[in-house]
């Protein structure tokens, strides 16, 4: 089997953790980030078979202009390598329609915490290439 390399990105260190050792135990490959410029820093260095990332991001973004939702946007319209078409889903406890709609045709999905486990694998399973 092919490794499938997962980015995660998510401001809460518990949760983000406890996902990338989910991943592991489910033979994905996961790197993980904690914010917005983490996030662009190893999209830059690495091809993703599938993205996730918290839609509120808060831990070292300074601004709305670096929540998840715009993570997405950066990754659509400036990543012009491999990444810029890899499957990305969003997570959030409180999944806002709006920001969800803006993003139509941008995402594979979303994730609304608390979720199972199993669906977060499944989610993954369907779309990472």
């Amino acid at each position: 089997m092919d490794k499938k390399w997962i980015l995660v990105i998510e401001d809460d260190l518990d949760l983000l953790k406890g996902i990338a050792e989910i991943l592991k135990r489910k033979n994905f490959t996961p790197v993980t980030a904690n914010n917005y410029k983490e996030a662009t820093l190893k999209l830059k260095k690495q091809k993703f078979n599938c993205i996730v990332t918290d839609l509120k991001l808060t831990a070292g973004s300074s601004s709305e202009a670096e929540s998840g939702a715009s993570l997405v946007e950066y990754i659509r319209s400036q990543i012009k390598d491999e990444n810029h078409s890899t499957p990305i889903f969003v997570i959030s406890g409180n999944i806002d329609n709006e920001a969800v709609a803006r993003l139509k045709g941008k995402i594979q999905g979303a994730l609304v915490k608390p979720f199972t486990v199993d669906e977060l694998v499944e989610k993954i399973k369907a779309i990472a290439a």
